[in-house]
């Protein structure tokens, strides 16, 4: 099962990507969440099928707390137009940045979209 809704993400990084979603609406760009928990068979389909280098169990979008979906990773794309845009590098790194103020990393460099919380050094 893979997910899209924010309530299946940690509390944590929940508060850090409806600010990041808030602040991407302000700038005029509109993004979706493609995914934020997924559940362990997913992710290892993935990774079977070479879409993923995480096996199942292994991603941050795999967590759950007590049993219930805690997801520490989401994905996202732009859309323009009604369409996702993934080959818009300006538009990328404009979101990067965004994500960035609002607490949020981009560390997969491979996986375009893909967003966790900053790590503190």
């Amino acid at each position: 099962m893979t997910s899209r809704k924010l309530i299946d993400l940690d509390e944590k990084i929940r508060l850090k990507v409806k600010k990041f979603i808030e602040a991407c609406n302000e700038k005029g760009i509109e993004i979706i969440i493609t995914c934020t928990y997924r559940d362990n068979e997913e992710q290892e389909l993935l990774w079977q099928n070479g879409f993923s280098r995480l096996k199942g169990g292994l991603s941050k979008h795999n967590i759950k707390k007590n049993n219930i979906p805690s997801a520490l990773a989401c994905d996202i794309v732009p859309v323009i137009e009604g369409k996702a845009v993934w080959d818009n590098e300006a538009l990328w790194n404009k979101i990067k940045i965004i994500a960035n103020d609002c607490g949020l990393d981009d560390p997969i460099s491979w996986d375009k979209g893909h967003f966790e919380e900053i790590k503190s050094i």
